[in-house]
């Protein structure tokens, strides 16, 4: 609730982006959590083990996170796409 209270308000009233640094931590969050996702699918038994199993989801769930950051940064990098970042 309070993610969508904040895109809300960031929608009506966008506020500045550090569009290069969000992109660099974007980016190492996203080198982070594939990392880890591929650690918990070779070691982790994801398919019969339901905490393994919603763990990995959560790691797969950020991973899609860093990705729509960084193509967040992106968009208000190159077109000064501000509505970008609520969108994510």
């Amino acid at each position: 609730i309070i993610i969508i209270i904040e895109a809300i308000r960031r929608f009506l009233e966008p506020p500045e982006v550090q569009s290069k640094e969000m992109f660099i931590i974007s980016v190492i969050g996203l080198m982070v959590n594939i990392i880890v996702a591929i650690l918990m699918f070779k070691g982790g038994d994801t398919s019969h083990n339901l905490n393994m199993r919603g763990a990995f989801l959560h790691v797969l769930g950020d991973l899609f996170g860093s990705v729509g950051a960084i193509v967040a940064s992106l968009l208000i990098w190159g077109f000064n796409f501000t509505l970008a970042d609520p969108l994510a």
